[in-house]
């Protein structure tokens, strides 16, 4: 929940899936999440990371060095 209420949204998987990058216990994550119409988390899982390579731009195995 924290990722849909104060994460910041960074693109889209697929049609309707909304990836948010979150500060969880101090560590960036990223999680794909997907609202039914009816307002409920129909599912939420880690984004791929090739994925968040490509929205945001960047080589993340890079910046943990």
């Amino acid at each position: 929940m924290k990722a849909i209420t104060i994460g910041q949204l960074i693109g889209t998987q697929g049609t309707s899936r909304s990836i948010y990058k979150v500060d969880y216990q101090g560590e960036i994550q990223y999680i794909s999440i997907d609202i039914g119409s009816n307002g409920y988390v129909v599912s939420a899982n880690p984004t791929p990371r090739k994925l968040i390579q490509r929205f945001l731009g960047e080589d993340l195995d890079e910046k943990k060095n």
